[in-house]
């Protein structure tokens, strides 16, 4: 995503995402947009630039704000759709 000439830089930054993972068991999610789909097997989080798609087991969303989530489970794979 570039940046505008009038867009300052640090709107620009705040829109990267930031994963933080406590094993495979859990992952803190920030600067995402949405859930585009929640199941116990496959999670789909919209980002500003991608898709983020976590597949798994028991997956649960534990905690949303307007723009976090803390999912847990299994987690098995990670895929980033552009």
């Amino acid at each position: 995503m570039p940046v505008r000439q009038n867009q300052p830089l640090s709107d620009f930054l705040k829109k990267e995402v930031h994963l933080e993972f406590n094993g495979n068991r859990e992952v803190i999610i920030e600067e995402c947009s949405g859930i585009l789909e929640y199941t116990e097997q496959q999670v789909r989080v919209n980002t500003a630039n991608f898709i983020l798609r976590f597949q798994g087991k028991n997956l649960q969303i534990r905690t949303m704000t307007h723009d976090s989530i803390i999912l847990s489970g299994h987690i098995d794979r990670l895929e980033f759709l552009f």
